[in-house]
């Protein structure tokens, strides 16, 4: 793990990726920090404004560390060179992330400057800016493990960055668009049965075994039978509040708050996990096949 994470590092600044990750991060946060923090009517000295902004354009950036990850491997064809190796998929997996991650936080350390410089303006919240830099980084950093499991299935970058810039515009607004849906029941029954299509969806593509994804489909069905003639009334909202739970976002902003919650915390962390696994799951099926 640490071999392939020192050599991901290492092509980062070794060719003009890294510098054009750290680059457009910075550039954005000065824009946005002389913008809406310093050349307004009423300059402030919460930096965590800038972050709050910062927080839409990560699915502009992320993609720039995450893109290369597993495509560059499959064009120039080295994967299976690599996979080959006496290290663990998984530690591959790992190193990769975490090489992605030492980037995404080198970049944000370096936005200290502007808190110093928003020092001179007044006092700082720094417990509330803290709680801010916290869920920052675990939206960032779950962000980089979606990034990865997408850079997994294909071999060019910028497929799979566009990809990766896609799925994160959608969990990006998919808070606001919940608020605003329907709360009957029918839309409850039709959310439902798309999930267990993409749990069975899933389930066939990692396992290629058509009877497990037979059986899900069959206990999916009769739990939303049982749902729809026994508990009626759970349907009713349900499509509002997984939108709001399943929101990256949304979690964010309790952090902007200064409040650190741990249902958010975990929330995060078992994202983060759910899609290094997968991109493990994926890497091992491709290397047997």
């Amino acid at each position: 793990m640490i071999a392939v994470f020192k050599k991901e590092l290492r092509a980062f600044f070794f060719s003009t990726m890294g510098y054009v990750f750290i680059g457009t991060f910075l550039l954005i946060n000065t824009l946005v920090f002389l913008f809406y923090v310093l050349f307004t009517q009423y300059p402030t000295s919460n930096f965590g404004n800038v972050l709050n902004y910062l927080s839409t354009f990560l699915i502009f950036i992320i993609p720039i560390l995450t893109m290369r990850a597993f495509s560059e491997e499959k064009k120039n064809r080295t994967d299976q060179l690599l996979y080959t190796l006496p290290v663990k998929i998984f530690s591959i997996v790992i190193g990769k992330f975490l090489a992605s991650l030492c980037l995404f936080v080198i970049a944000l350390l370096i936005t200290s400057i502007y808190v110093m410089v928003l020092s001179f303006f007044g006092n700082i919240a720094i417990m509330q800016l803290l709680s801010t830099y916290f869920g920052f980084f675990l939206l960032g950093t779950s962000y980089i493990a979606l990034g990865l499991f997408i850079s997994s299935f294909t071999e060019n970058q910028v497929v799979a960055a566009i990809l990766t810039i896609i799925s994160l515009f959608m969990l990006l607004i998919v808070d606001a668009v919940s608020k605003n849906l329907s709360g009957t029941t029918s839309s409850g029954v039709m959310f439902i049965a798309l999930l267990i299509l993409i749990i069975c969806a899933m389930m066939y593509y990692f396992t290629r075994n058509y009877i497990i994804s037979l059986i899900i489909l069959f206990l999916g069905a009769i739990i939303l039978a049982v749902l729809y003639f026994y508990f009626k009334d759970s349907l009713d909202g349900i499509l509002g509040q997984a939108g709001t739970f399943i929101s990256l976002i949304g979690r964010y902003e309790t952090f902007s708050s200064g409040i650190l919650d741990i249902g958010s915390i975990v929330y995060y962390i078992s994202f983060i996990a759910v899609f290094i696994y997968l991109t493990f799951v994926k890497i091992e099926q491709e290397r047997f096949n």
